[in-house]
């Protein structure tokens, strides 16, 4: 199978091994998205401690003599960890994306090849608007969301760290 962006160039010998490659390329693109999740969800559960912490120390009351300045430390160093775990899983999101983004492109190049040989209408997918049908276009959108999450939430850390300052 060649490696250009043109569906043209895709020669199996056999309608088999096209798509015997599609099922390969959709176990691939679906471990990215596993990927994904699991990350986004190791995300959410390190934040909603880190932000129960943070709510917890700045709204408490009854600070015994002596623990104010631990207290200040753990209300600074919060920020910072939430910022590290933000950063830390928005760099792998983003890197999980990007081989999906490939991945969905080039299954939707195999569509394509299958429903030439076939008559088939197996939706077109991919991510590039070549790749994809018109009624599909909600998909890419509705599908990138939890990616911008992990960048949400730095921000927040990096207004509250400011704030604290």
């Amino acid at each position: 199978m060649a490696n250009s962006e043109d569906q043209t160039t895709l020669k199996f010998d056999t309608l088999w091994d096209a798509v015997s490659v599609a099922g390969y390329v959709e176990q691939l693109l679906s471990t990215e998205h596993q990927w994904v999740a699991s990350r986004l969800s190791w995300l959410f559960i390190s934040q909603s401690v880190c932000i129960s912490a943070y709510i917890i120390l700045s709204t408490s009351n009854g600070i015994r003599d002596g623990a104010a300045q631990q207290v200040m430390i753990l209300r600074l160093a919060l920020p910072i960890i939430g910022i590290i775990c933000s950063l830390t899983v928005g760099i792998s999101v983003a890197a999980a994306t990007a081989v999906a983004h490939h991945l969905a492109n080039e299954r939707a190049r195999l569509s394509q090849y299958i429903n030439a040989r076939t008559g088939t209408t197996i939706p077109l997918i991919g991510i590039d608007k070549k790749f994809r049908q018109d009624n599909l276009q909600w998909t890419k959108w509705g599908g990138g969301l939890p990616g911008w999450l992990p960048w949400i939430l730095t921000a927040l850390w990096l207004f509250l760290l400011v704030h604290i300052v």
